[in-house]
C-alpha cells in the first residue's frame, strides 16, 4: 500500500467529519505514535485498524467500504468481526469499547490487544 492516495484519503476524511487527529485516534484506541506513521504511510495498517478508525470517523456503511477499499481491504460477508462492525455502523453505535465487548462475548479476538 502506497503512502500517498490513501494517507491523502484518510487526511481528507478526518476534514470532512470536521474532526482533528488526536479525536479520530483516541475513539480509535490508538496511539499518537502508531497514526503518526499511518499518515506517513510508514505503517501499513491491519483491516481491524482500519475498521476502528472508519468508526472512529463515524463513517456509514458506504464510506467504510471505500475506506478499507482505499486501505486494501474489504468487507467480508462471512468474517463474524466484519458482521458486528457492520451491525454497529448501521446502528450508528461508533464505540469501539461496545464492539470490542461484542466481539469478545462471541469468542472473537478483542480490538485492545
Amino acid at each position: 500500500m502506497g503512502g500517498g492516495s490513501f494517507t491523502e484519503y484518510l487526511q481528507n476524511l478526518i476534514i470532512q467529519k470536521g474532526m482533528k487527529s488526536v479525536e479520530v485516534y483516541t475513539r480509535a484506541n490508538l496511539t499518537k505514535q502508531y497514526f503518526s506513521k499511518l499518515m506517513n504511510g510508514r505503517v501499513n495498517p491491519t483491516k481491524d485498524k482500519l475498521l476502528c478508525i472508519a468508526v472512529a470517523l463515524h463513517l456509514d456503511l458506504d464510506e467504510t467500504k471505500t475506506f478499507l477499499n482505499m486501505g486494501g481491504y474489504a468487507l467480508s460477508p462471512y468474517n463474524k468481526t466484519d458482521l458486528v462492525f457492520q451491525y454497529y455502523i448501521c446502528h450508528h453505535i461508533f464505540d469501539v469499547f461496545s464492539i470490542d465487548i461484542a466481539l469478545h462475548d462471541l469468542g472473537l479476538p478483542s480490538l485492545l490487544d
